[in-house]
């Protein structure tokens, strides 16, 4: 069964190459393929399905120069955003940089920075917890949900705003915090 539907991948991407149709047609794709590479958001090169609004939310709702915190291995999130990695690391994979200084390190990071968003999936919070206490500590204690989105996979993902900060405006149907402001007094700001 899972040879059928590779097969029929095949068959379908190959239909979008137009090689059938001639060399003009296929100077054509080139051409078009270029063209959406070249101006953002990328969405036709999103790995798998439509591109989340959560792409979108995170370019438009935050400045070039702040980080995004993600809880699982999808370092898409940051390309596609224009964002940094917040506290150092692109991926928290369990059974990596989980020594006490290690975790350690990874907190001080994240309270220097301007980090206004995690994407915390809720699917694996449990894991995530046992393999880096000290960030789902400082997470539960200083961002709230604001939004949820699900991915691909069916995990829920909360869309977590830190504390400190007040939002100008919202975003989307789902009328998420946008447009972030720092309070004063609020660490490393």
């Amino acid at each position: 069964m899972a040879s059928a539907a590779t097969l029929g991948r095949v068959r379908e991407r190959f239909h979008k190459t137009r090689l059938r149709d001639g060399i003009a047609k296929v100077r054509e794709r080139l051409s078009a393929l270029a063209t959406v590479g070249s101006a953002w958001p990328w969405a036709w090169y999103w790995p798998n399905g439509e591109l989340p609004d959560v792409i979108r939310y995170l370019s438009a709702c935050t400045s070039p120069d702040d980080r995004v915190l993600v809880t699982w291995a999808a370092p898409e999130y940051f390309y596609y955003a224009q964002r940094g990695f917040g506290a150092g690391h692109a991926l928290f994979i369990p059974r990596t940089f989980e020594s006490l200084a290690d975790r350690q390190k990874i907190v001080e990071r994240l309270e220097r920075e301007r980090v206004p968003i995690a994407l915390i999936n809720e699917s694996t919070r449990d894991e995530f917890a046992r393999a880096y206490p000290e960030l789902e500590a400082y997470l539960s204690g200083r961002y709230f949900a604001a939004g949820h989105f699900t991915i691909r996979d069916h995990s829920r993902i909360a869309v977590a705003v830190r504390e400190g900060i007040v939002a100008s405006g919202s975003f989307g149907n789902d009328a998420w915090p946008c447009g972030f402001q720092w309070l004063t007094g609020d660490a490393g700001r």
